[in-house]
């Protein structure tokens, strides 16, 4: 996979690039992402997003474009696609950073954040709050929740945890949901922290960007 920045510059070794942003930053986060079109032949998006949650100052994102020949109206097939991509960048990245750097990222807050995203994957925040911050805070670390480890990177879906959604149009499915419940809890059994739907900006938002 030919990695390169959002101005075209091509990167040789995307291990490499991304061991030297930490070695420049340690406290950076390391996310892996993935989203596609559904056209014929359907075009698939891998990002690598490096973002400092204690400074907020922006992500840098550096990207991979494909092609694959599927069905227009393959959409599981779609997104295993994207699965299998994203975890594949993800299993390169973690071979080659974890044996060089250490996981700095890990605060208190920061566990605090993928603790309150697992709640609402769970359904107990069917709606963001007013403060969505506060509640952040607000959440209870266990012992088991400050110790947990982690692979060196992230991985973000662009599914959704919810089987339906309720809009100004009324209840709709959620064809990715299947996905959801295949391969999400698959991933976080390899040890990765997973974010999906609304939290996953790595597919959501940097993939997407990069399709339309």
């Amino acid at each position: 996979m030919r990695f390169r920045t959002f101005d075209g510059t091509p990167i040789e070794d995307i291990v490499e690039y991304v061991s030297g942003a930490l070695a420049r930053n340690p406290t950076l986060t390391v996310s892996v992402g993935c989203d596609s079109s559904p056209q014929r032949p359907a075009t698939y998006a891998v990002t690598v997003v490096l973002y400092d949650s204690t400074s907020k100052k922006g992500a840098h994102v550096v990207f991979s474009t494909q092609s694959h020949d599927l069905l227009p109206r393959d959409v599981v097939g779609r997104l295993q696609r994207e699965y299998e991509l994203a975890l594949s960048v993800a299993e390169l990245l973690d071979a080659g950073l974890s044996g060089r750097h250490a996981r700095l990222d890990l605060t208190d807050m920061e566990r605090k954040r993928y603790k309150y995203h697992l709640l609402c994957n769970d359904g107990l925040y069917p709606h963001s709050p007013y403060d969505e911050q506060a509640v952040i805070s607000s959440v209870t670390l266990t012992e088991a929740d400050s110790n947990a480890t982690y692979r060196f990177v992230d991985i973000h879906m662009d599914y959704n945890s919810a089987e339906v959604s309720n809009g100004t149009r009324g209840t709709k499915r959620n064809k990715s949901n299947v996905s959801y419940r295949s391969w999400v809890p698959y991933l976080r059994s390899l040890g990765y922290r997973v974010f999906v739907k609304p939290s996953a900006f790595a597919a959501s938002s940097a993939a997407d960007i990069l399709l339309h």
